[in-house]
């Protein structure tokens, strides 16, 4: 069964994750997943476009973001990452499936250098 995402909010991603013995390798986990990315709705604040500051004096940006699926995709575990065709890489922060339903959520999250 399938969650249906309207066509002007669907985009495909590929799912990859780090080799544990050498780190520099990725295997690919799922290709052209069909998804809708959105940012975290809840009733706490956002998370979106936070400064974090390091002890090293360099200041980071994390953007908190939930994927859709479309389709479930039982491979899929914390610690993958979410590539865009862009190249925008997300790691998965959790995986969630709601009960009763086709639909599989993904707790993503980017960190760059601001």
């Amino acid at each position: 069964m399938r969650f249906r995402i309207p066509p002007q909010h669907r985009e495909t991603v590929t799912i990859v994750r780090k080799d544990a013995m050498d780190p520099s390798e990725e295997k690919v986990i799922a290709e052209d997943v069909v998804c809708l990315i959105q940012p975290v709705v809840s009733g706490t604040v956002s998370r979106d476009a936070i400064d974090v500051r390091t002890p090293t004096g360099i200041v980071l940006q994390e953007t908190d973001r939930m994927a859709l699926l479309s389709k479930p995709n039982m491979d899929v575990i914390k610690g993958d990452f979410l590539e865009r065709e862009d190249g925008d890489r997300f790691r998965v922060i959790d995986v969630l499936h709601v009960k009763g339903s086709p639909v599989q959520r993904l707790y993503i999250r980017s960190q760059g250098i601001l």
